[in-house]
């Protein structure tokens, strides 16, 4: 069930509050990065005279937007981990609820005990499938993820045949 995991995730609150905290510092890292490499890129282009320096500013470019965009990756599954958690805590709560309803005999429970019966049976459904939606977004996160590094590599690719003074066609 949905709420197996309320425990483990308690203790990933900690985890996920240090995960954050790296995460903007790496992203203030890369902005300072990108804002001085944007400035010696557009002198380099504005003087139009050194090309290699111009190409090799321009890969360096590519590569912090591609950093940018793993980082800003790994931050929607953070924010993807603690709306899971947040949800855990409140399936355990309305199961826990509903185990305590579901222990009182049918024929002494009240009109208004059944109807909030069935309103914790939907409730908690509707936890099951915003769980569901969940995990189908980390999924396409981390697909996402795996396209950035494959484009990462290509990028890499590129500077090695542009040491080696290869041509790609």
């Amino acid at each position: 069930m949905v709420c197996a995991r309320a425990a483990q995730s308690r203790s990933d609150g900690g985890y996920l509050a240090g995960e954050l905290a790296a995460l903007e510092r790496e992203q203030r890292a890369v902005d300072e990065r990108a804002a001085a490499l944007e400035k010696q890129l557009r002198r380099v282009m504005d003087a139009a005279d050194d090309t290699e320096e111009e190409d090799r500013l321009m890969s360096q470019w590519f590569n912090l937007v591609n950093k940018k965009n793993a980082l800003l990756r790994r931050q929607m599954q953070l924010n993807i981990l603690e709306q899971e958690e947040d949800l855990s805590r409140r399936c355990e709560l309305l199961a826990r609820e509903l185990r305590l309803s579901l222990g009182v005999e049918e024929w002494r429970k009240t009109p208004g005990q059944k109807r909030r019966e069935r309103l914790l049976l939907q409730e908690l459904l509707s936890a099951v499938n915003e769980r569901d939606r969940l995990v189908q977004e980390m999924d396409e996160q981390e697909k996402a993820i795996a396209e950035d590094d494959e484009i990462q590599r290509n990028l890499s690719n590129v500077e090695i045949q542009r040491k080696n003074n290869c041509i790609l066609q």
